[in-house]
């Protein structure tokens, strides 16, 4: 199970969250003044504030709806856990819900742009403890211990958009920036550039073609972005669009997969998803010249929802299996060189 969904399902109350974070981070904390949180949602950008862990909010909506893959908490997990948060590790880009006349900012309330799994992995330190009824006073002195304490002031900015659509982009220009060790997989771009759509289409109360919404947005995002491998390329272009036609059991079949494997060396990687085959409703085989005026495989190869889950489902197994046939002969070869 992704390890921000098994937070949820057993923190899903943010009362219970925010308990937790208080007796194992926050009480009796020191936080120096420099570090002293922010209280009130800010009117403007701003480059630098400090807010405590209980404020962030949790849920993949977080976001952009879906949770980081297993492969991302893996690569930083023990980094939190042996020395906790650093500042230097870079800030939290945050994005607030929109303000009361009060302004003032509620626990589990900041989203976030840049940083989910830094958050989800302090949250799941935190989340551990209390699933194994750890003692708080048995921490003292300890390395975990002295870990928590800096999850009392986490360093964040905030980049205000009037078009709260471009804080999906940004999401996707810092996904790239910021990527130490996982790149954004084809779940991370079709997740940032679909809220994006959605907010076009409510902002503007359009009802213009898919392709045509998703042009105007890529088009944002290209411009904001200045390194040229970053931007969104006819590739990258075609997979979003392939992706954001595609039923949801098919998503949540990527999403899965991909907690298991880096997306790069997965059983679906960019270079499949490019192609528009497996979409429902594509002609692309059926069109071929070898088979045209054959009704039956006109049919046969029309793909439709079940097909394509189909399909999605085999390229995995497959995938899996030779994963496995791989990772036995290596434990072999191992277990001969050592004897």
């Amino acid at each position: 199970k992704n390890l921000g969904q098994h937070l949820q399902d057993v923190f899903g109350d943010d009362d219970k969250m925010d308990k937790a974070i208080f007796h194992y981070v926050l009480d009796g904390a020191s936080i120096p003044a420099s570090k002293a949180p922010l209280n009130l949602i800010p009117v403007d950008s701003m480059e630098e504030f400090w807010l405590p862990l209980n404020k962030f909010n949790f849920g993949p909506d977080s976001k952009n709806g879906f949770y980081p893959s297993n492969q991302q908490y893996a690569a930083h997990f023990g980094e939190f856990l042996l020395r906790g948060y650093k500042p230097a590790m870079g800030t939290i880009d945050c994005k607030f819900p929109f303000r009361d006349s009060t302004r003032a900012i509620k626990d589990g309330s900041v989203g976030i742009v840049d940083g989910f799994t830094k958050v989800l992995i302090m949250l799941a330190i935190v989340g551990f403890l209390v699933e194994l009824e750890v003692n708080r006073d048995d921490l003292n002195g300890t390395r975990l211990g002295e870990s928590l304490k800096s999850f009392a002031a986490i360093r964040c900015t905030y980049q205000h958009y009037d078009n709260p659509s471009h804080h999906f982009l940004l999401s996707l220009k810092l996904g790239y920036v910021t990527a130490e060790k996982i790149s954004p997989s084809p779940i991370s771009m079709l997740a940032d550039i679909q809220q994006a759509i959605n907010i076009e289409r409510k902002m503007n109360k359009s009802n213009k073609a898919l392709k045509d919404i998703m042009a105007r947005v890529v088009s944002d995002y290209n411009k904001m972005v200045s390194i040229k491998r970053h931007k969104i390329d006819g590739a990258r272009r075609n997979l979003i669009y392939n992706l954001l036609r595609l039923p949801q059991a098919c998503l949540d079949l990527l999403h899965k997969h991909y907690d298991g494997y880096r997306h790069e060396q997965s059983g679906l990687p960019h270079d499949v998803l490019t192609h528009d085959f497996f979409v429902p409703g594509s002609t692309t085989r059926k069109d071929c010249d070898i088979y045209k005026g054959k009704e039956l495989f006109s049919t046969i190869l029309t793909t439709s929802p079940e097909t394509c889950a189909t399909y999605f489902k085999r390229a995995i197994e497959d995938f899996c299996r030779r994963a496995g046939q791989s990772a036995t002969v290596k434990k072999k070869k191992q277990s001969q060189i050592s004897e």
